[in-house]
């Protein structure tokens, strides 16, 4: 998104903490350095891998902050946002909240006695207050004006990255002589890995579909990794199905562009850059009607799309994996479909609401 911004001429600072999960980042820390190409500042993250508590950070966003004329928050309940939010609010800086599917009426749900300490300890007044909050769908934002009627919500999808639509995508014979599906995500139980890896075991133990792999590519807390490996073997699927771990540059690029079909069965996704990049490259997809994008996919004509249930996954795939062109018909329309998402196109509609609501007159800067 900033690399995307900066190109659009605006002149954007990462401004965050140094927590990677339950690690630290292997980074500089209070002291202006470079990630992915872009200007960078990062915190120590003092405690709590929820909250991410970090003195340093809200004491320079406190300092810091007036120097700019947009800030863009990235999430909602957590320290770094809250602090961003009131320092913002303090400094008269018009800033954007973007809360990441945090505020569906799905979420909200989880946890929920936690979240509703936190918005009573700031968070309905950092939504409240802010001059837009950027949803990535038409789902999210009525679900949040519902939460929160007096909020300000625009729609602006995020972005793929330009090699995806620029890789020739991979010839027929290349994916036929090796099928497999593909589910690239983060490994948490509101992905509804079980369901599939059930639905996957179901259809490949046709005789018509036994050629049939299923890759999961993705971390996760490694307990419950390991109950999905069990649920594997206990399917008789262990020679189908592989658990590839986090992959990222060209390991991500080769899994995306050489799998047949891709599939993302979550219990709520607010959007899923992870289905657009498939799109993308040319891999038509098994989608539940719970992803905020199934919608507009299945009127792309660009996919399948299916309920949470392991038995509506597995007709999707036997849809999926039964018809050779049905997947060459989806594959040229989901390329198709996804280039309207590339990030120069995001970038172009996040500097127009950036010079709807930002005030001129500071250094030029946006964080």
């Amino acid at each position: 998104m900033c690399r995307a911004l900066a190109e659009r001429g605006v002149d954007p600072l990462i401004v965050a903490t140094d927590a990677d999960g339950s690690e630290d980042l292997a980074v500089p820390i209070g002291e202006r350095t470079t990630w992915q190409g872009v200007p960078a500042l990062f915190f120590h993250r003092e405690f709590s891998e929820s909250f991410k508590y970090s003195r340093g950070l809200s004491r320079w966003v406190r300092d810091h902050i007036a120097d700019f004329d947009i800030v863009h928050i990235h999430a909602v309940l957590s320290h770094a946002c809250l602090a961003a939010a009131t320092a913002s609010r303090r400094a008269r800086v018009p800033y954007v909240l973007r809360p990441l599917g945090t505020l569906a009426p799905w979420s909200l749900r989880q946890k929920a006695v936690k979240k509703r300490i936190m918005l009573a300890l700031g968070g309905r007044e950092a939504i409240l207050d802010a001059a837009a909050i950027h949803c990535t769908s038409e789902d999210e934002k009525r679900g949040i004006e519902q939460a929160f009627p007096k909020s300000r919500g625009v729609v602006i999808p995020l972005g793929i990255d330009q090699p995806f639509l620029d890789t020739p995508i991979a010839t027929w014979a290349e994916k036929s002589n090796d099928p497999y599906l593909l589910t690239l995500s983060r490994v948490h139980p509101k992905k509804n890995l079980e369901a599939l890896i059930q639905a996957f075991a179901q259809t490949s133990s046709r005789n018509e579909f036994q050629h049939w792999r299923l890759v999961i590519a993705g971390s996760g807390d490694s307990e419950y990794v390991n109950t999905l490996e069990q649920l594997v073997r206990d399917l008789g699927a262990t020679g189908r199905v592989s658990f590839v771990g986090w992959a990222e540059g060209e390991q991500k690029h080769g899994l995306i562009g050489r799998a047949s079909v891709f599939a993302i069965a979550s219990l709520h996704e607010n959007f899923g850059v992870s289905l657009l990049e498939a799109l993308a490259a040319g891999v038509p997809a098994v989608v539940s009607r719970q992803v905020e994008l199934s919608a507009i996919v299945e009127a792309a004509g660009a996919g399948w799309i299916v309920d949470t249930s392991a038995e509506s996954l597995a007709a999707g795939f036997a849809a999926a994996f039964g018809d050779d062109d049905q997947r060459k018909a989806k594959s040229l329309k989901a390329r198709e479909f996804a280039r309207r998402y590339g990030w120069n196109n995001v970038a172009i509609e996040l500097v127009d609401l950036y010079s709807r609501i930002g005030t001129p007159g500071s250094n030029g800067q946006t964080k």
